[in-house]
């Protein structure tokens, strides 16, 4: 709608279907692995450890600083991709509270970076990986987060907003999470 996207092609009209299974495979095993070891770090051992030595507010504040910094090697790194992965951070260290599980951070962490990337061809935390979809991005880098891809923009804000709510409505049946979260 912005036009901060311009479609150019899909990857099976440029190559084989075996390259894009592959393609798709092997990205989504990458971001399993990721997605795992991060969350596992962060949420499963900074998170609940700070939380236990301090209180859960700082814990969740300094969990998500560190998860941010974690990043500070990635290619097109920026002021703005920290902060938007401190959002990020606050973001999945809420949904680890709502269930008291890592499962949904993990989850959801995947989710994001499979479909950012593999799917819809945006960068993930600044690197590219395969995609279906073929297509350069655009627009104002503060909005859009540019070569570091959406988490480095603007834009994920209202997305994390989004997401907890639906996390809030997810986990309301069965609240697992203490009141006041």
């Amino acid at each position: 709608i912005l036009g901060w996207s311009q479609f150019e092609s899909w990857a099976w009209e440029n190559e084989n279907l075996g390259q894009v299974l592959v393609g798709v495979t092997a990205s989504f095993l990458l971001f399993v692995g990721a997605a795992y070891q991060e969350e596992l770090l962060s949420r499963g051992y900074h998170l609940q450890n700070l939380a236990q030595g301090t209180n859960l507010p700082l814990a969740v504040l300094l969990s998500s600083l560190i998860f941010s910094l974690l990043h500070l090697g990635n290619p097109n790194v920026s002021w703005m991709a920290i902060v938007g992965l401190l959002a990020a951070g606050f973001f999945l260290a809420y949904a680890y509270l709502r269930t008291k599980s890592l499962w949904l951070p993990i989850g959801i962490h995947l989710g994001w970076n499979f479909f950012e990337g593999t799917v819809f061809g945006f960068p993930v935390s600044g690197m590219n990986s395969f995609s279906l979809i073929r297509q350069q991005s655009g627009g104002q880098e503060l909005l859009s987060g540019g070569m570091f891809g959406p988490e480095a923009g603007l834009i994920i804000l209202p997305v994390l907003l989004l997401g907890a709510w639906l996390i809030r409505l997810y986990t309301k049946r069965n609240d697992h999470s203490a009141a006041s979260v």
